[in-house]
């Protein structure tokens, strides 16, 4: 299965964003190595420990797309991630 999601550049983000598809130096992040394939339980696991976190909010979740904001406890700074599965299906991006 074959999956088109696409981050939109950080160029013009300020600078406490990080990104594993960043060409910018600052910005850039690895993106997470899975041991096998991603497929349907995986990517539940996955949604659900990141859904746990605390001050979390799920935005919306599919098959290989993640956005979630988490809030801090004290001030309810807001904190954006997106989490989407490589045409490999063998690793994730990751965009915070």
């Amino acid at each position: 299965m074959a999956l088109a999601y696409v981050f939109v550049p950080l160029d013009f983000k300020p600078l406490n964003c990080a990104s594993s598809t960043s060409s910018i130096f600052l910005y850039k992040v690895d993106p997470i190595q899975l041991k096998t394939t991603l497929d349907e339980s995986s990517w539940e696991t996955i949604k659900s420990v990141a859904a746990e976190m605390p001050g979390a909010s799920l935005n919306e979740s599919r098959f290989g797309c993640l956005d979630i904001t988490y809030f801090s406890a004290v001030f309810h700074f807001p904190d954006y991630l997106e989490v989407l599965v490589r045409e490999d299906q063998r690793s994730l991006d990751v965009r915070s």
